[in-house]
């Protein structure tokens, strides 16, 4: 009979009996196997996974999996081929990184999946076995500064895939047979490669070349690195080191940046007003109550009576100071890719509980969301967080892709700097201002379109104050500052633009509150390019 239940997946949490539960909804039918991805946080390496599959809240049957510490990797390289073989020396190279081969069945559907992956290799693909939401998550992992490799020879010359050939940095055009490879160093020829014509704005030669593609980095070799002619090659751990370490633009809304978050916040001063006049009612009650008790017969019976009655009120009192103290700080900084109309957004939130107690958090269908610590919540496919709140607040963080028309570039002339805006999303940016160098020049009101002359006079220096503003937005804008003013100097970016998109407003019917602080970081480019 067919199956609708949920998969579980239970992954034990160090100091906790609870463990961090994972659950999907699954759909059996009798005699159909399907593959069913879950990804899971794993906080001690060394204790066991729980795999259930629950119906009608019966378990249906469960496994165990073990896990090791000598299992945990830095990094993983994806290869896709038809051919699970070539990469066993990576094993050998200093670093902890480990190969993983895979079929196109295997790629993820949301970019979310190729968390922990350093290189993505390209080498058997059949078009008519990916579907659009695996192009579509790889193309939004690559622009977001993930790596990809393209690898040459025949399966090159015959790739008719337009949505990995527009991004590679050179057209295949047909097969050839190299005897002298002279790039590759020590090796001996014939090998069969790729012809490659450079496409504009790419780096490289004959054998190979490379481009940025939005944040992250694509490469093609024109030779087949798993032809069994240069897998023991000698100089293939140097070609490899180089892919693996392609240069990808480092994102400034790092983890860290979460900590500016507040994790408490004092009572409201009129709930604190409350409380105080309770307390005097109660004290004037109870001795009103104590100075007649013992006039009447039985009258002491009043003394509990008045306990009973005020700790009732107190208990209603204290779920009103709880509903009204619990409250979401988020932040999000939302950093454009330039050229592709996207953004990369990350959002930082602190739910603040003074008392603790269950919560439940929900987020749009794309957005990947873990906590900060490792506590035993549950996350409800796709993307719902709930469980119990430590009085000290729970921080988790977010990330998504969103659609963003927002463009900008810089024009440097005898006259100065020039700095022009495209705002086609009629983005309502407040308080922006140019980054460069160290300094910051405020910009005016941004429209549709923004194009003036920097006046030199108008720079102004940096600093980070001893003490992190009181505004939450404030403490971010400088978080974010401090944070471009620490990052080595890239050749393609001349300034940055930095603004706020206006405070988050709840949504109707929230039941808590919610103090939203939004972001936009944009690097400014000398000129606009066709490709992201």
């Amino acid at each position: 009979m067919p199956v609708d239940g949920e998969i579980v997946v239970e992954v034990p949490v160090q100091g906790y009996d609870a463990p961090l539960s994972f659950r999907r909804p699954v759909r059996l039918l009798p005699g159909a196997p399907q593959r069913i991805t879950v990804d899971v946080f794993v906080p001690d390496a060394r204790r066991a996974l729980t795999v259930r599959l629950v119906a009608s809240g019966r378990e249906v049957t469960r496994r165990e999996v073990p896990l090791s510490a000598s299992r945990a990797v830095e990094a993983v390289v994806l290869a896709l081929t038809h051919e699970p073989a070539g990469l066993e020396f990576l094993a050998d190279l200093t670093r902890k990184i480990r190969a993983a081969y895979i079929t196109e069945v295997d790629l993820p559907v949301q970019w979310q999946g190729y968390a922990g992956v350093q290189l993505l290799v390209v080498r058997d693909l059949d078009e008519r076995a990916v579907s659009p939401a695996q192009q579509r998550a790889l193309e939004q992992w690559v622009v977001q500064g993930g790596r990809l490799l393209v690898t040459g020879g025949a399966p090159l010359a015959v790739l008719r895939a337009p949505w990995l050939l527009r991004m590679l940095p050179a057209d295949p055009a047909g097969l050839t047979e190299v005897r002298r490879p002279d790039v590759l160093p020590g090796l001996r020829g014939p090998i069969s490669a790729t012809m490659l014509k450079l496409r504009r704005g790419a780096a490289g030669g004959p054998m190979g070349g490379r481009w940025r593609w939005g944040t992250g980095s694509v490469l093609v070799w024109a030779f087949d690195p798993f032809a069994p002619e240069l897998r023991s090659w000698s100089g293939r751990a140097a070609i490899w080191g180089g892919a693996l370490d392609a240069p990808v633009r480092p994102w400034v809304a790092t983890a860290e940046i979460g900590s500016a978050l507040p994790s408490s916040r004092p009572l409201a001063g009129a709930i604190q007003l409350w409380l105080a006049a309770l307390s005097i009612v109660y004290v004037v009650a109870v001795r009103r109550v104590l100075r007649h008790a013992g006039r009447v017969r039985g009258g002491w019976l009043a003394v509990p009576g008045v306990a009973v009655c005020f700790m009732t009120v107190m208990y209603g009192f204290a779920l009103q100071a709880r509903r009204a103290g619990t409250s979401v700080v988020q932040a999000s900084i939302a950093e454009v890719i330039p050229g592709t109309g996207m953004a990369r957004v990350r959002t930082f939130a602190s739910l603040i509980s003074p008392y603790g107690g269950a919560f439940q958090l929900k987020m749009a269908d794309d957005v990947w969301i873990q906590p900060v610590e490792p506590r035993p919540l549950t996350f409800d496919a796709p993307s719902a967080i709930s469980g119990s709140a430590p009085a000290s607040g729970l921080r988790v963080d977010a990330s998504q892709v969103v659609s963003m028309p927002l463009n900008g570039r810089t024009a440097v002339s005898d006259a100065g700097l020039r700095v022009e805006i495209d705002n086609r999303g009629a983005l309502n940016i407040t308080d922006a201002q140019i980054f460069r160098g160290g300094q910051v020049y405020r910009l005016p009101r941004i429209g549709a379109t923004l194009s003036t002359l920097l006046d030199p006079t108008r720079w102004e220096p940096f600093a980070r104050q001893p003490n992190p503003p009181p505004d939450v937005g404030d403490r971010f804008m400088e978080e974010v500052l401090a944070r471009l003013q620490r990052q080595p100097s890239s050749p393609d970016v001349v300034a940055w633009l930095v603004g706020r998109l206006g405070d988050g407003q709840p949504a109707a019917g929230q039941s808590i509150r919610v103090d939203a602080y939004r972001l936009v970081l944009m690097p400014l480019r000398e000129s606009s390019e066709d490709r992201p």
